[in-house]
C-alpha cells in the first residue's frame, strides 16, 4: 500500500451542505477546506445502483488539474481492490465500483509530486461503510 502523509475524513472535502432529508433537502452553504497539501478536493454524494453493499468512486479533474491523480482502494491485507486515476488531458470523470464496501480499509489518494513521481497523500480510512449504495464523486480542482 502506498503510505499516505495524511489521514483526512470524508466530511473534510469540499461539499455543499445540505439539510433535511431526500427531497427535503435545503442547501445550507458551502464548506471549501484547503487540505494540509494544499488541495481542494469537492465531494458529491448521491444515490447509485451498485447494491446495498456496494460503492462507487468517481474521480475527475479540473481543466487546469494536469499531473497526475488517482484514487485506490485498499483491503485490510494492503491489497488493491481497484483504482481510477487521470493525467494530463484526461480529467475523466473515471469509476471504479466495489461490491462490498466492508473489504475497504482504506482510500489513497496519490498525485504527482517533485519529479513527477507519484506518492501517497492522502487517506481515508473512516466514513466508507456509511456510504454504501452511494455514488462518491471526487473532483480535483486545485492541486
Amino acid at each position: 500500500m502506498a503510505l499516505a502523509v495524511y489521514t483526512i475524513q470524508l466530511t473534510d472535502l469540499s461539499q455543499v451542505l445540505f439539510e433535511g432529508e431526500g427531497g427535503d433537502q435545503v442547501e445550507v452553504g458551502i464548506q471549501d477546506p484547503r487540505l494540509p497539501d494544499g488541495d481542494h478536493i469537492w465531494l458529491t454524494v448521491e444515490p447509485s445502483d451498485v447494491g446495498a453493499d456496494g460503492i462507487e468512486i468517481s474521480l475527475q479533474t479540473a481543466l487546469d488539474v494536469t499531473w497526475y491523480k488517482e484514487i485506490k482502494a485498499f483491503d485490510s491485507f494492503d491489497q488493491a481492490l481497484g483504482w481510477v486515476s487521470t493525467k494530463d488531458a484526461a480529467h475523466g470523470p473515471v469509476s471504479m465500483v466495489l461490491s462490498d464496501v466492508t473489504l475497504i480499509t482504506n482510500l489513497v489518494f496519490t498525485k504527482a509530486k517533485a519529479f513527477g513521481i507519484h506518492a501517497g497523500i492522502y487517506t481515508i480510512d473512516q466514513g466508507l461503510y456509511d456510504q454504501r449504495g452511494n455514488k462518491l464523486t471526487f473532483n480535483w480542482t486545485q492541486d
